[in-house]
């Protein structure tokens, strides 16, 4: 039997990252003025059992069982879904070949082609039509993996991708179709306006700066910044800042979650199995500004009105800090310490242009994130959802 709903959302869901969670919510908010709750559901990771503490109800499509269900619209919605990296010389692809031609066990072979069924980014789910909303894309190690998602972004009946680098993937592979908007995140009105802070300038002795890290295998930059940013931590506390430790995603970033409790550091964790999304973002304002290895890090800064100082590590989190103007500062590779304290410093100093700068780029990008809404909704009423 084949299970019908108008909408299935596609994302990283389930995962226990905070900002793939705050996607889902703001999703379900969006989707749930254009169908009812009953109508829509999102594909999420079979473990994934604290869905339901952050939205109460919505259906869930286990990943696995996705052959069993249909659709007017399966949507890609929200962060980035199509990406590869180079680990070691070796594609990921590279990698689900090794374990096929290595192992010829039935079950591991069904594990291994679900996967690279998925990194192709098709799913089994029948439907009329293919969308993507806010959707970032790229970097890819190896042409022949930007050569195939292209392809799947050209059989898309409505493309909304939400970053500069998204939107020249589109153009250099004639997917002309695409619209270049924002975050969904920056929607405004998605969530609660009063934790945004209304000062201009830092009035305590000690200045509060979030650390956000995570653990990031792809290449030397992950060692390279872990290795600098603890000394950094060192600096900014001899000059008086109080600095607390950031994860966004403990389930994925295990190193750096065994480093800070070995060392009995300070920090704030988010998990989704007692957490709230809004109630995870007011811990987050009790901070005058971020160093941010995780791009959503930057963006809920923003929406709280605060400043960050982005670890260049991969392109999403260097063109985020561009963007933001006076209100964010990059600190690239080879992370150099003392450029990155010389960051915060100067974002101290001129705090006050650096609200103004954040004010304004979550203004600009709140209006591209309503404008992309307002063409959605109008391609889902076009398509009669």
């Amino acid at each position: 039997m084949i299970d019908f709903y108008k909408i299935i959302i596609k994302g990283s869901f389930g995962e226990g990252n905070f900002g793939d969670d705050a996607l889902m919510l703001v999703l379900s908010r969006i989707i749930g003025n254009i169908c009812s709750e009953d109508n829509y559901a999102f594909i999420c990771n079979a473990d994934a059992g604290y869905i339901n503490n952050i939205i109460p109800s919505v259906a869930i499509i286990r990943k696995g069982c996705i052959e069993s269900y249909s659709s007017n619209l399966l949507l890609y919605g929200g962060g980035t879904q199509f990406f590869s990296f180079n680990n070691g010389g070796k594609t990921i692809e590279d990698n689900i070949n090794k374990i096929l031609k290595l192992f010829n066990d039935g079950i591991i072979k069904n594990i291994a082609l679900r996967i690279r069924k998925k990194s192709c980014g098709r799913e089994g789910i029948k439907y009329r039509y293919m969308a993507s909303l806010g959707i970032g894309i790229g970097p890819f190690s190896e042409k022949k993996d930007a050569i195939r998602i292209a392809k799947l972004f050209s059989l898309m009946s409505y493309v909304a991708v939400r970053d500069k680098n998204s939107y020249e993937f589109c153009q250099s592979h004639e997917i002309s179709k695409a619209g270049l908007y924002s975050d969904l995140c920056f929607l405004p009105n998605i969530f609660d306006d009063s934790l945004r802070s209304d000062f201009t300038e830092l009035q305590k002795v000690k200045k509060r700066i979030g650390v956000i890290v995570r653990d990031w295998s792809h290449d030397d930059k992950g060692i390279a910044y872990s290795e600098s940013i603890k000394n950094v931590i060192n600096t900014l506390r001899d000059f008086e800042c109080e600095v607390t430790y950031i994860l966004f995603a403990g389930k994925n970033d295990v190193q750096w979650l065994k480093d800070i409790v070995r060392n009995n550091e300070t920090y704030i964790l988010w998990d989704p199995n007692t957490d709230t999304v809004e109630g995870f973002i007011k811990k987050l304002s009790i901070f005058d500004l971020f160093i941010t290895a995780r791009y959503h890090g930057a963006v809920f800064g923003a929406l709280l009105g605060k400043p960050s100082v982005c670890i260049g590590i991969e392109p999403k989190l260097i063109q985020i800090s561009e963007i933001m103007g006076d209100g964010g500062r990059l600190w690239n590779y080879p992370f150099i310490e003392e450029e990155c304290v010389s960051a915060v410093m100067s974002v101290i100093k001129e705090y006050k242009k650096a609200i103004s700068a954040i004010s304004e780029f979550v203004k600009m990008q709140g209006d591209l994130a309503d404008d992309m809404i307002k063409s959605f909704v109008d391609f889902a009423d076009y398509i009669k959802i």
